[in-house]
């Protein structure tokens, strides 16, 4: 070492790897400088340029942003995705959905006919009935945060987007149910105890729902205690979803219907008033930025092309079934049957959230949930990238959006 070199040891080293702030900073500025390009030269979606801005930051190219390398960036990534899913539990309406039955009806058999369909294909693909259940399960619900993101892009207002939004809840939860059937199924097919096998799925349903009513309890509570003060009351939600959060992490249960239930508790009934929105616009666009970059940065682009070739016809076949009960159920819901079928196509995306359920199967079982989780790889790879795009188009077409949105 030369000798100068020691006296300048209060110089700052460079770090061998960004910090967790560093890399959310990255990972907002270059994500709404790319989106906001790509939005008006290539006129798509902002999400899809979110998405591809994580793709590009993540492992799969340039490998400046990795979760594995900064433990805290899943967490923040999980709460972000928890605004949104109770963002989007606020924005149901359960009364709504019974006067307006047919809407319910028509989410219920949107979710079902594509369960069935999905468990069929994957079969006759060659998948194993157990794996080809459970992707059919987590395949009945479509992406909350894509549906709410472009539906606020666009601005769209109308009984396409209402249905849309209402669907995407109802699948969530039916797919979330239809996920607790099939683990059980692989309980019982590993030969476990019949109290686990009965025990660990209602444990999955009831715990995470019952951390969503005590946190909606919770929270009016204590809004009402302190006072109807809006800002005391944001507080109160956002300190409340973080909890959540970690909570169901913690108890190892599903966030998606804790949170989902949460928002739809939030809302207001009878003499409990309804608690207020806890982000501004502008923040709503900084999580969701966040969100969508982080997924991203989720992605791998290594898949053999046997994995994507299932996971395209996986996504076709969803695709189809979803618009045959909105077309065939046209005039009930008041639509049109090109409205309906555009209804249906607007909730291509899968969710994300089918990679937190898997998780906890390769908890239990590490070399199915490996299984599932490659298969999913693929189909969340191609939902990414033309999901975002299937969703804008279909709502711009429906003529719900607003004009230069």
């Amino acid at each position: 070492t030369l000798p100068f070199m020691n006296e300048l040891l209060w110089m700052p080293s460079w770090p061998s790897q960004f910090s967790l702030l560093t890399a959310v900073a990255l990972m907002l500025i270059s994500g709404g400088l790319l989106a906001r390009l790509l939005a008006k030269t290539l006129k798509i979606p902002e999400t899809s340029g979110f998405l591809l801005c994580g793709l590009l930051l993540g492992p799969s190219v340039l490998s400046l942003v990795s979760a594995d390398r900064l433990p805290g960036l899943a967490t923040l990534a999980d709460y972000a995705l928890g605004l949104v899913l109770f963002e989007l539990g606020r924005r149901v309406d359960p009364v709504w959905l019974i006067r307006e039955r047919w809407a319910l009806i028509t989410g219920l058999t949107q979710g079902l006919l594509v369960f069935v369909g999905l468990l069929v294909t994957l079969s006759l693909l060659g998948v194993s009935p157990l794996l080809a259940m459970m992707v059919a399960a987590l395949g009945c619900a479509s992406s909350p945060a894509i549906s709410l993101r472009i539906s606020q892009e666009l601005r769209a207002e109308g009984q396409v987007t209402e249905r849309l939004l209402h669907a995407v809840v109802v699948q969530s939860i039916l797919g979330f149910g239809l996920f607790t059937i099939a683990l059980q199924s692989l309980h019982w097919s590993q030969s476990v105890n019949w109290f686990t096998t009965l025990a660990h799925p209602l444990y999955l349903l009831l715990g995470s729902a019952t951390l969503g009513v005590i946190a909606s309890l919770l929270v009016g509570y204590l809004s009402r205690l302190l006072g109807q003060q809006t800002q005391l009351q944001q507080l109160l939600i956002l300190s409340a979803v973080g909890l959540l959060v970690e909570a169901n992490d913690l108890l190892k249960l599903a966030p998606m219907v804790s949170l989902l239930i949460f928002g739809l508790a939030s809302r207001g009934y009878g003499r409990h008033p309804a608690l207020p929105n806890p982000e501004s616009p502008f923040g709503h666009y900084v999580v969701f930025a966040f969100l969508f970059v982080y997924l991203g940065t989720t992605l791998r682009i290594d898949f053999q092309m046997t994995a994507i070739a299932i996971g395209a016809v996986v996504l076709i076949v969803r695709w189809l079934l979803l618009m045959v009960p909105p077309v065939l159920l046209a005039k009930q819901n008041g639509l049109t049957v090109r409205r309906g079928a555009l209804w249906g196509s607007a909730l291509f995306p899968m969710s994300t959230v089918a990679v937190i359920l898997v998780s906890h199967t390769t908890t239990l079982y590490p070399e199915f949930g490996h299984e599932a989780a490659n298969l999913l790889g693929s189909v969340l790879l191609l939902t990414y990238i033309v999901g975002p795009l299937i969703t804008w188009w279909s709502l711009k077409l429906s003529g719900e959006a607003r004009p230069h949105a």
